[in-house]
């Protein structure tokens, strides 16, 4: 039986190889005119039925498309391409394609200037992710991820990584020619600059590619090592044969829309992340995705957040508790890792329900609150899972998943059903109440001793979770006793031993669960405004940020304990500063820093943000002064904010 499953696995991988676009691709790259020249041949599989015409995806920064027919026979011929909306081409053979036999075109193109999604060429450093931006054509009939040979012809000096395995000697490289052979089904992607290069040799080999030497690289590349070993061990084989940092330039990053992306085999980072001290979630998280969301897909929205950044975030956690302890991991699930994406918490989580924006997770729609989510409650569901099924189960599991569904399309449904069948049990229950709906639960508790005996009851509102929780008892002398409950329906009785006088008895005290803490529910009411308002400039709805930070604004209770109106002037500032509206966004920045209470986790990028904007006002100045101010503010948070490096490179 273990036999014929492994067969059929491998049967699987095959087939998906066999079923996606081949391609021998050739780019010229030229950085200096923010532009590339493509052509090469693409291997389409047949389909059962004829087809009049086919669809590639291609980003409107292409342009010169010409496609010609050279397979199967009867279409032979030069196509005509016409575009049929944005991003679309649709290319018509001299005659109908026929039925099962596949298809080859060879094809040419030109362009890329401009940026878009994770997506720049340019002298200061290249980089493009196919997932994000169609830099090359490929089919837009679910079969999109291609295998084949990916060849790069760049200038004297500069150094080409990409999706696959390498085939460069040190002349080709001398040439500037760089070869790569992909046989995984994947999206392609790549990176270009005058880069220095550092390998280390192991089980899997570390590379990083800087745009700058950096003295700390070994640190860096020790802890990559570190992370992949561990992440080995939740998710399965490494699927790549080699792993690489590679540096992108900030500017272009931050504007092609992030600051880490995961590509198979390596991840792109923009220059701050090497100037700091190695942040561990933020290396764990793009490493995980290196399973999630690069190794594993799916075919629709439906559970592509979850398992794409849930997953990698989940991974990120299991990195922090196993390196750092529980106690990093507590920090990690209630209010974030020091220095990476605070609101990517259950306390980040909580401030988006309380702000009404809120969504079941097995569903999310594409936006940039559902990639907030799934970083947020999504990690927490995952790591409630994993205690629920079992840590060790839940490896194998996970273990036996990538290896079966590797790069091949797989639904949301289909892994609730894995984990199931590795549980040995129905967990529908658990999918109900933390998938399938919105909202985390709500207790109270009432408690009295008695004697050596401690009673309790908590009750929920509805809609009522099951779960199980530690229930904390302090007492007098510092002594200190935990025991688990099970909690169902409305009410929950509980009677333990104790054999001090109890002065406390706190549920959850470690936030294993996600729930509304109560020292959580004001400040997330009083910052609802601010989230709102935020979610609008996230989404890119700049007109409907600015009202909606003015009316939080004039909305502002006194006295405001939780700097309800420093988050608002900050980020209406942010807003601005897109618009490039300088002054006005410095107005608002000094009324954030002059606001009557100021939180102290901001503190250091307001600063920052000021110095940008008095840097493009030649306010030389207020730089100074937003300088000094963001040191200090990052020394007084334990010099993790990660700005530290970023406003010196201002002076």
């Amino acid at each position: 039986m273990l036999c014929f499953a492994f067969n059929a696995f491998a049967a699987q991988q095959i087939d998906s190889i066999n079923n996606a676009p081949h391609y021998n691709l050739a780019i010229r790259l030229f950085p200096e005119k923010h532009r590339l020249e493509a052509s090469g041949t693409v291997r389409l599989p047949a389909t059962p039925t004829d087809r009049n015409s086919i669809k590639l995806l291609l980003s409107e920064m292409m342009s010169d498309l010409r496609v010609e027919v050279i397979a199967p026979n009867v279409s032979v011929g030069t196509a005509r391409t016409e575009k049929v909306e944005s991003g679309v081409r649709e290319v018509h053979p001299l005659r109908p394609f026929p039925a099962g036999e596949s298809i080859v075109l060879r094809f040419s193109y030109a362009g890329g200037e401009g940026i878009s999604t994770v997506f720049y060429l340019g002298a200061e450093g290249s980089f493009a992710g196919g997932l994000n931006t169609a830099w090359y054509p490929y089919p837009r009939d679910g079969r999109a991820q291609g295998t084949g040979t990916l060849q790069f012809s760049a200038p004297e000096g500069f150094t080409v990584i990409a999706t696959g395995s390498r085939r460069n000697s040190s002349a080709m490289e001398a040439r500037g020619d760089f070869r790569f052979e992909v046989a995984r089904p994947t999206f392609f992607g790549f990176a270009a600059g005058r880069y220095t290069v550092t390998r280390r040799g192991g089980t899997v080999p570390v590379s990083a590619y800087l745009l700058r030497p950096r003295p700390n690289i070994n640190t860096y590349m020790d802890g990559c090592l570190r992370i992949l070993n561990l992440l080995v061990q939740e998710f399965g084989a490494y699927p790549y044969g080699e792993f690489a940092l590679v540096e992108v330039p900030p500017e272009q990053a931050g504007r092609a829309g992030f600051s880490g992306a995961s590509i198979d085999g390596f991840i792109l980072a923009d220059s701050p992340s090497f100037d700091e001290e190695f942040n561990l979630a933020y290396y764990a998280h793009e490493i995980g995705h290196q399973w999630w969301g690069n190794l594993i897909r799916t075919p629709d929205i439906r559970g592509s957040y979850m398992l794409g950044e849930g997953m990698a975030q989940y991974g990120a956690l299991r990195v922090i508790e196993t390196l750092e302890g529980e106690r990093a991991a507590e920090t990690f699930r209630r209010t974030g890792y020091p220095g990476y994406a605070a609101d990517q918490s259950g306390f980040g989580y909580l401030k988006q329900a309380a702000a009404g924006m809120d969504h079941r997770l097995s569903d999310l729609p594409g936006s940039p609150v559902s990639h907030l989510l799934a970083n947020s409650k999504g990690f927490l569901a995952f790591d409630l899972l994993s205690r629920t099924v079992g840590r060790d189960r839940f490896r194998r599991t996970l273990g036996d998943f990538t290896r079966r569904y590797a790069s091949q399309p797989v639904t949301w449904d289909e892994f609730l059903k894995a984990i199931e069948n590795g549980a040995g049990r129905d967990l529908d229950w658990f999918y109900a109440q933390w998938f399938e709906r919105t909202g985390a639960p709500e207790w109270q508790l009432s408690w009295q001793q008695r004697g050596r005996s401690l009673s309790g009851v908590v009750t929920q509102p509805p809609p009522f979770y099951q779960t199980v929780i530690e229930v904390q008892v302090e007492g007098d002398n510092c002594r200190q006793t935990t025991q688990t409950i099970e909690i169902r329906g409305e009410r929950t009785e509980f009677t333990m031993p104790v054999s001090f006088l109890v002065q406390s008895v706190v549920l959850d005290a470690r936030f294993l669960v996600l729930h509304w803490a109560s020292e959580y529910r004001a400040e997330a009411m009083a910052l609802a405004g601010y989230t709102k308002a935020n979610g609008k400039r996230t989404e890119g709805k700049l007109d409907e940020a600015h009202e909606a930070f003015r009316q939080a604004l004039e909305g502002v209770r006194m006295p405001d304990a939780y700097g309800a109106r420093f988050m608002l002037e900050y980020g209406w500032a942010r807003v601005f500063i897109v618009q490039k509206k300088w002054i006005e966004a410095k107005t608002h920045l000094e009324a954030a820093l002059a606001s009557p209470s100021r939180r102290a986790d901001q503190l250091p990028f307001v600063y920052l943000q000021l110095a940008r904007v008095a840097k493009q006002l030649n306010d030389t100045a207020t730089l100074r002064r937003a300088i000094d101010g963001a040191l200090t503010a990052d020394a007084n948070v334990g010099g993790c904010s990660g700005v530290a490096s970023q406003v010196r490179a201002l002076r």
